[in-house]
């Protein structure tokens, strides 16, 4: 009688020892261990929330807005977590208000490695009833803040030739990235009313 030898069983494929976890590869792709992110409009719902996932990933949270309460109960909320945040104030309708935040932001951290603009008004009144005065409050915040705000985190480039360092904060500028409307924009320091929505 022919006994047939079963085979043996393949045996596992050899794991590498170098490969990092899931979680590790993801921290490595998207971890802000080290870096500084400005949310303007972090009072608010959508910008609170961003500032939990940006400390989450490992920044340092500066939560800009006029709601000092809201802004200091958010910040608390990241610290319960083990994670670093602080409170500035800004008047998003002031440019000057708007330049104050940067320059208090680069004394404290000397760095500004990411900006989110996510401070927003809206209006109670109809669209098709609302006055110029009105329209113009409600881009005024949404619209024009977000540019004041791009201009003065990211100055204009100097020449090639002193590797675009701008001379009152020496900052170098990133890519510039368009996410599902909420406008980030990363560079690093060479230095070493009525109707408004929670996050204006």
């Amino acid at each position: 009688m022919t006994h047939e030898v079963p085979p043996k069983p393949s045996a596992a494929p050899p794991t590498n020892s170098a490969s990092p976890s899931p979680r590790d590869f993801l921290d490595q792709l998207f971890g802000m261990e080290g870096q500084v992110a400005v949310v303007i409009g972090g009072t608010g719902v959508l910008g609170g929330a961003i500032s939990e996932g940006l400390a989450s990933a490992g920044a340092t949270v500066v939560i800009a807005g006029r709601g000092s309460e809201r802004g200091e109960e958010r910040v608390a909320s990241i610290h319960r977590k083990g994670r670093q945040a602080s409170y500035l104030p800004v008047d998003v309708t002031s440019h000057d208000s708007i330049r104050q935040l940067l320059d208090e932001v680069v004394t404290r951290f000397d760095q500004v490695d990411m900006l989110v603009n996510c401070a927003g008004v809206n209006s109670a009144i109809p669209y098709e009833q609302i006055p110029d005065d009105e329209w113009d409050r409600v881009l005024q915040a949404n619209l024009t803040a977000t540019h004041w705000a791009c201009q003065s985190f990211a100055p204009p480039h100097e020449p090639a030739t002193t590797g675009g360092i701008d001379p009152q904060y020496r900052q170098r500028l990133g890519p510039f990235a368009l996410v599902a409307g909420v406008r980030l924009l990363r560079f690093q320091s060479r230095r070493g009313q009525p109707h408004a929505e929670p996050g204006a």
